[in-house]
C-alpha cells in the first residue's frame, strides 16, 4: 500500500515544489545565453516540470526521444525479477508512445475547400441528390459532434486523473516502494494524454471541414433553384409511382389493421402468454412503421409532382397548393412524433431480447425463439434508420416546393401565409412535448399546451379588466355629475365581472366538464370552511359595502371604537382609512357592515358640532348669549339653515357652563373635525376676550 500523508502536508508541499521555482526566478538573474538544464526524466526523481524535457522543438525531440528510451531501457534492466512484473508493460507500453509522439508535433492542415462549379442547370434528380447528400453530411456532422464532445470529456477526465496522480507522486517518499510504480505511470499517463490531446485535435478539424462541407452544399441549393429548369418527361413515371405507392400504402394499412386486431385478441392473459402478447404488440409496431414508410414514398412522389407542374394557372390551384402544403407538414410532424415512440419501444424491445438471452438457465428452444427476435428488433431498426431519412428528404423536399413557389409564383399575402403555415409547422415539429398529458382531471388530460392557452386567457382577461375600470374611472373625471363612489363602485364590480368570467372560460379550455369543475368547487369550499372563512366573509361584505353605498370613498366616518377619519379606498376585501391625526388604517370591510359606523357626510343636510366652555360665575348670561351666537355666525362654516343654540348645563360659585350646538354646511362636513373644533374655540374665546368676560 503506497505511504499515504495527511491532506494538509499534501497541499504545503504541492504549494513548495510548484511556487518555489517561481518565487526563486523572481529573485535570480541567469547569465546571458545560459538555459536552464532539462533533465531526463528519471520516474524515481520526477519534478513538477519533467514534461519540459519532452516538450521541446522538433529538431531536438528526436534527441531526447531517443535519450528517454535508452534511460528506461537501463532502468527495465536494473529491475529485479519481482518488479519487473508490472513495470515491464508499462515501460513497454511508455516505448511505443515515444515513438509516436512526433506524429502529435505534425501541424494541422488548414481547413481549405476548392468550391464546386456548379451547373447551369438542374432538374428534379439533381435536386433531390442534393438533399440526400445533405442528409449524409449533416449525419456525419452529428457523428462526429458527439465523438468530439465525448473526446472533450475524456481529455478532461485524463487531465483531471493526471494531475491528481502528479501530486500524489510528489508528496509520496522516495524511499516509497510504489514511487517507480507512480512515477513510470505518470509519464505513461502524460504521453497518452497528449496522444489524446491531439486526436481530439483532429476530431475538431473534421467537424470543421463537414460544417464546410454543409455550408457549400446549402450554398448550392439554393443556387439550384434560382436555376431549376424541370423537365417534365418524368410525369408519366411520376403518375405510375404515385398509383402504386397508393396501392402499397393501402396495403400497408390493411397490415397494420390486421396486426391491431390480432393484438386486441390476445390481450387476455388467461388464453394467451405473455410471450403470445409481446409478439403481437411488436408485429402491430413493424405494421406501424412499414405504413408510414408507405405513406412518405406517396408523400415524396406527390411532392415531386407538384415541383414539376408548379400550380399558376388559377388562384384556385394556388389555394389548392397552398392547403396541400399545410397538410403534407402536418402529416410529416406527425410522423416525426409517432416515430420517437416507435424508436423508444424498439430499445425497450432490444434491453428485453437482449436480458433474456443472457440469462444461464434459458432453454435452447426459447433462445432460438429469442434470437429470431433479436433478427426482427434490427430489421426494424433499420426501417426506422430508413424513415428517418424518408422524413429528412420529404422535408426537405416540401421546403423546396416552398421557396419554388413562393419565389416565383406567390403574392405578398401568399408568401405571408405560406411562412405562417411553416411558422406553424415547426413548432408542431419541434414542441411537441406541448401535447403530452401531465396529469389528469376526471378523464380530462391536461397539457402543458392547455396550461398556456388558459394563463394566456386570463391575462387577456386581466388586461380587458383593468383597461375597462380605468375607462369608466376616465369617463367619471370628465363628467363631474357622476358622484365619484358611484363610479368607484362601477368599476370595480365591472372589472370583477370581466376577469371572473375570464377566469372560468381559461378553467374550461381546459375541456374539463362541468362536473368535474363542481368538484374542484366543492374541494375549495371544503378548505374554505377551514382557514379562509375571515377572506370570504371580508369579500361579500365588500360586495355588499360597494352596492348598498351607505359607505363611499371620501365619506367622514367614525369607528365603533372611536377613530375618526376619511375613507380614502374602498376595496373588495378592505377599506383604508386615513385618521385625523396622520395614520392609514387597513380596516376589514366586515366591521363597515356589522359594527356600528358614524358617517358624518351623510347626516341630513348638516353636521352638528357642540363646543363647551366655561366662564366667570358673576357673568351676564345674555350677554354671553348674544355674543357667542354672533361669533358662531360669522364663521363661513356654520349652516344658514339652522341656528346656533347656546345651552346653559352647569352653575356653581365657581363658574357658569355653557354648551354651544353649531350645525355645519354639508359642504364642510368632510373636513377633519379638530380643525372645525379648534375654528370655533378660537373665534369664541377671541369675541369673550374683547367684550372682557371673564373665563
Amino acid at each position: 500500500m503506497p505511504f499515504r500523508k495527511s491532506l494538509v502536508s499534501q497541499i504545503l508541499i504541492l504549494f513548495f515544489l510548484f511556487f518555489t521555482p517561481h518565487l526563486l526566478s523572481a529573485f535570480t538573474k541567469p547569465s546571458n545565453g545560459a538555459k536552464a538544464q532539462l533533465l531526463i526524466p528519471d520516474p524515481m526523481k520526477l519534478s513538477p516540470s519533467w514534461w519540459d524535457y519532452l516538450n521541446v522543438d522538433d529538431e531536438s525531440l528526436p534527441k531526447h526521444i531517443q535519450k528517454t528510451e535508452e534511460a528506461l531501457d537501463t532502468l527495465r534492466k536494473s529491475l529485479s525479477e519481482e518488479e519487473q512484473s508490472h513495470e515491464i508493460s508499462l515501460l513497454k507500453r511508455i516505448n511505443v508512445s515515444l515513438q509516436s509522439l512526433r506524429e502529435t508535433r505534425t501541424p494541422l492542415p488548414p481547413v481549405i475547400f476548392v468550391k464546386k462549379e456548379f451547373f447551369s442547370q438542374y432538374d428534379l434528380p439533381d435536386l433531390i441528390q442534393l438533399g440526400k447528400s445533405l442528409r449524409e453530411h449533416e449525419v456525419a456532422f452529428h457523428s462526429q459532434t458527439n465523438k468530439l464532445l465525448t473526446s472533450d470529456n475524456n481529455v478532461k477526465s485524463e487531465t483531471a486523473y493526471y494531475n491528481t496522480l502528479l501530486a500524489h507522486y510528489l508528496t509520496t517518499s522516495e524511499k516509497s516502494k510504489d514511487r517507480l510504480t507512480l512515477g513510470i505511470e505518470v509519464i505513461l499517463t502524460k504521453l497518452e494524454l497528449v496522444h489524446h490531446q491531439h486526436r481530439h485535435q483532429l476530431l475538431a478539424l473534421q467537424l470543421e471541414k463537414q460544417k464546410s462541407q454543409i455550408s457549400l452544399i446549402r450554398e448550392e441549393i439554393t443556387y439550384a433553384r434560382t436555376h431549376f429548369q424541370p423537365s417534365k418527361d418524368r410525369l408519366p413515371q411520376l403518375e405510375e409511382e404515385i398509383s402504386g405507392a397508393e396501392k402499397q400504402l393501402l396495403l400497408s394499412q390493411t397490415e397494420a389493421f390486421r396486426a391491431l386486431t390480432n393484438l386486441n385478441r390476445k390481450l387476455d392473459p388467461q388464453l394467451f402468454s405473455q410471450q403470445e402478447r409481446e409478439s403481437a404488440a411488436q408485429s402491430v409496431l413493424r405494421a406501424n412503421i412499414k405504413a408510414a414508410l408507405a405513406n412518405l414514398t406517396l408523400i415524396n412522389k406527390k411532392i415531386q409532382k407538384e415541383i414539376l407542374l408548379p400550380a399558376t394557372e388559377s388562384e384556385n390551384k394556388k389555394a389548392s397548393l397552398l392547403e396541400q402544403l399545410s397538410l403534407w407538414s402536418d402529416e410529416l410532424a406527425k410522423i416525426q412524433k409517432e416515430s420517437l415512440d416507435w424508436k423508444r419501444q424498439t430499445n425497450e424491445e432490444m434491453e428485453s431480447t437482449l436480458k433474456k438471452l443472457s440469462q444461464e438457465t434459458i432453454e435452447p428452444q426459447e433462445m432460438l425463439s429469442e434470437r429470431k427476435a433479436l433478427l426482427l428488433v434490427n430489421e426494424t431498426f433499420l426501417n426506422l434508420n430508413k424513415l428517418d431519412n424518408e422524413l429528412f428528404l420529404n422535408d426537405f423536399l416540401l421546403q423546396q416546393l416552398d421557396l419554388l413557389f413562393n419565389e416565383r409564383y406567390a403574392t405578398i399575402w401568399e408568401r405571408f401565409q405560406i411562412t405562417l403555415s411553416q411558422s406553424f409547422s415547426y413548432l408542431k415539429k419541434h414542441t411537441a412535448w406541448f401535447d403530452e398529458s401531465l396529469f389528469k382531471i376526471g378523464d380530462t388530460p391536461i397539457t402543458p399546451l392547455a396550461i398556456f392557452k388558459a394563463l394566456f386567457i386570463a391575462l387577456i382577461a386581466y388586461f380587458l379588466a383593468k383597461g375597462v375600470q380605468t375607462l369608466i374611472k376616465k369617463l367619471g373625471e370628465r363628467y363631474s355629475a357622476l358622484e365619484e363612489s358611484a363610479i368607484y363602485t362601477l368599476s370595480r364590480v365591472v372589472y370583477y365581472c370581466i376577469f371572473y368570467i375570464g377566469l372560468f372560460i381559461a378553467i374550461t379550455s381546459f375541456g374539463i366538464e362541468l362536473t368535474a369543475i363542481a368538484f374542484i368547487a366543492g374541494a375549495v369550499t371544503f378548505w374554505i370552511g377551514f382557514g379562509l372563512v375571515p377572506v370570504v366573509t371580508n369579500f361579500a361584505s365588500g360586495i355588499i359595502v360597494l352596492i348598498d353605498k351607505n359607505i363611499r370613498k371620501g365619506d367622514l366616518v367614525q369607528l365603533e371604537s372611536g377613530e375618526t377619519g376619511t375613507i380614502a379606498e374602498m376595496n373588495v376585501r378592505t377599506s383604508v382609512l386615513h385618521t385625523e391625526d396622520g395614520k392609514q388604517m387597513i380596516i376589514p370591510n366586515t366591521e363597515l357592515v356589522i359594527k356600528k359606523i358614524t358617517n358624518r357626510s351623510r347626516l341630513i343636510g348638516v353636521h352638528i358640532l357642540t363646543i363647551p366652555f366655561q366662564v366667570a360665575p358673576l357673568a351676564d348670561k345674555d350677554k354671553i348669549q348674544e355674543i357667542v351666537i354672533k361669533a358662531a355666525k360669522e364663521l363661513a362654516t356654520t349652516s344658514v339653515h339652522k341656528e346656533p343654540q347656546l345651552y346653559l348645563k352647569e352653575f356653581d360659585n365657581h363658574s357658569l357652563s355653557f354648551e354651544l350646538r353649531v350645525w355645519i354646511a354639508r359642504k364642510e362636513a368632510k373636513k377633519e373635525s379638530q380643525a372645525l373644533y379648534s375654528s370655533y374655540l378660537w373665534a369664541l374665546e377671541s369675541a369673550l376676550r374683547k367684550h372682557e368676560i371673564p373665563l
